[in-house]
C-alpha cells in the first residue's frame, strides 16, 4: 500500500519494522516469562537470567533502532518505488518496464509530458536516486539515451525513462529509484 509522505528530508520517523516485531514478539516474551519461571521452580536459576538478560537485550536494540531509524524515501504527495529490473533501451536511457498494476493506475491519473513536443514540461513528476533528485527531467529520449546522467522523461503512452546519475546500469548499482510528485 502506498501512501502520501510528508517529512523533512532527515527527519527522524520511528520504523514499521521494528513496532511490528516488538508487538509480535509480546507473546514470545510471555512465553519466555513463563519458560523463566519454569527453570526457577525446577532449579535452573542461571539459565533463567541468561532468558532475561536477552530480553533486556532485545528491547534495548529494538528501543535504540526505533529511534535512529530514518525513512529512506524522498518526501512527496505521491512517492513510488522503481523495481527493476530496468529494460535497456539504447545508450544510457533505460526504461521502468515492471510496474505494479496499483502504480500504473497512480501514473494514469498524473499528468504526463508529451513526446512530440520538446518544451512540454507538464509533468509534475521528479525522479531520485536515494535521496539525490536526478535530473533534468522532461528530457528528450536523446538526451536521456546520449547523455545520460540522470535525464529522464515520463510519457503516458510509453512510461518512465531515465538513465542514472553516473550512467551506470540500474539493474546493477544497488541505488533504488523513486518516482516522487512533490
Amino acid at each position: 500500500m502506498r501512501e502520501d509522505i510528508s517529512r523533512q528530508p532527515g527527519e527522524v520517523r520511528y520504523s514499521n519494522t521494528v513496532a511490528t516485531l516488538v508487538q509480535c514478539n509480546h507473546s514470545l516474551l510471555s512465553g519466555f516469562v513463563l519458560m523463566s519461571l519454569m527453570l526457577i521452580i525446577f532449579g535452573r536459576p542461571w539459565f533463567s537470567l541468561l532468558t532475561v538478560a536477552g530480553i533486556v537485550g532485545y528491547f534495548a536494540l529494538a528501543t535504540y533502532f526505533n529511534r535512529t531509524f530514518v525513512d529512506p524515501r524522498p518526501s512527496g504527495k505521491v512517492v513510488l518505488l522503481l523495481t527493476g529490473p530496468f529494460t535497456h533501451e539504447s545508450g544510457f536511457a533505460y526504461w521502468v518496464s515492471r510496474l505494479r498494476e496499483e502504480d500504473r493506475r497512480i501514473l494514469a491519473n498524473i499528468v504526463s509530458d508529451d513526446p512530440k513536443n520538446a518544451k512540454d514540461t507538464s509533468s509534475p513528476i521528479q525522479l531520485y536516486e536515494g535521496s539525490s533528485p536526478l535530473g533534468p527531467g522532461h528530457s528528450t529520449f536523446r538526451a536521456i539515451s546520449k547523455t545520460g546522467r540522470g535525464h529522464f522523461a515520463y510519457w503516458s503512452e510509453r512510461g518512465i525513462f531515465f538513465s542514472s546519475s553516473d550512467n551506470t546500469n540500474p539493474n546493477e548499482n544497488r541505488r533504488r529509484y523513486w518516482a516522487v510528485v512533490p
